[in-house]
């Protein structure tokens, strides 16, 4: 997985988005108009794409019992959700979060495991998995470094029935 991949056009995509809002919108002035696209060309981004970097923190397979509703009575559906956990650094950071998580590879294995089993039916049906992956965050981001890790990538997510 590649994460340094550039947006092309991202910037004649932006002036093109300006334009359609001024038509729509009765029209812009002049210097309003220019005034919007010089800022939009200083804009400085924190963390551009260009600087991200992926590291694979692992492939994980977790058993879940899910309970759908709020009676204890009623016996839990069993599933298992598998996925690839990438963390987004930024290049300067690499060796340091890869070191951490060699030297952490047990406790953040573990959170990972903790996080995925505390997560919700209605959260594992997100298609983004907002909040499992700030979980994970708010988890891993100790033992990987506070302000190393951009945030976490998950792919090839699949969740089935056992």
């Amino acid at each position: 997985m590649n994460c340094s991949t550039p947006i092309p056009g991202f910037r004649s995509l932006a002036r093109c988005l300006l334009a359609l809002a001024c038509a729509a919108a009765g029209g812009c002035h002049s210097s309003d108009e220019e005034k919007l696209s010089s800022y939009l060309e200083e804009l400085e981004f924190e963390a551009p794409l260009e600087s991200a970097t992926c590291i694979p923190v692992g492939e994980f397979r977790v058993p879940l019992a899910i309970r759908l509703s709020d009676d204890p009575r009623e016996p839990p559906t069993w599933m298992r959700i598998s996925f690839l956990l990438f963390a987004e650094v930024n290049p300067k950071d690499r060796s340091a979060v890869e070191d951490a998580l060699q030297r952490y590879n047990g406790p953040l294995r573990d959170a990972v495991l903790r996080v995925c089993r505390r997560t919700g039916p209605d959260e594992l049906s997100d298609p983004r998995l907002s909040a499992m992956k700030a979980r994970l965050a708010d988890a891993a981001k100790p033992l990987l470094g506070e302000h190393r890790v951009r945030q976490f990538i998950i792919d090839k997510y699949v969740s089935e029935s056992l």
